[in-house]
């Protein structure tokens, strides 16, 4: 309770997730997360998306711990290249560090390649990281445990 979960989707996808993550816990906010180059096209909505949402919710009704933080991250560019699905550091970076202090346990449960467990050893947080991708979990380690 009190603890947050923070949910990279893309935009087609929003509604469901709110609505899903909305059964067990309670939306606080949502950050963009900007992309460096231009967006995909999507012909048939007429938008050429520059941004990713990230959903944060919380347990319970009272968030513990938040601090004051933007709600837009810029984001350095793309970062591929050790998985195909890899996240960039600068938005793991911008909510560990909004979201939890030094020695907080940051959980998650599809870490790929390990991109945010890479930056809560920097920021000197616990982390667990989980995936179903045994080559990804393999890069994960050699990338973690050097």
């Amino acid at each position: 309770p009190g603890k947050f979960c923070a949910v990279y989707t893309g935009q087609f996808f929003l509604p469901e997730v709110i609505k899903k993550l909305n059964k067990h816990l309670q939306y606080h906010w949502v950050y963009c997360l900007s992309f460096k180059r231009n967006g995909k096209n999507y012909p048939d909505k007429s938008i050429t998306n520059r941004w990713k949402p990230i959903l944060i919710f919380c347990k319970g009704s009272k968030c513990k711990g938040l601090q004051t933080s933007v709600d837009f991250i810029a984001n350095s560019g793309k970062h591929k290249d050790l998985h195909e699905w890899q996240q960039n550091a600068d938005g793991f970076e911008h909510l560990i560090n909004a979201f939890s202090e030094p020695g907080d346990l940051v959980l998650d449960p599809m870490c790929g390649t390990g991109t945010s467990i890479a930056v809560c050893k920097k920021l000197k947080r616990e982390s667990v990281g989980i995936d179903i991708d045994e080559k990804a979990i393999e890069i994960c380690n050699g990338r973690i445990f050097k």
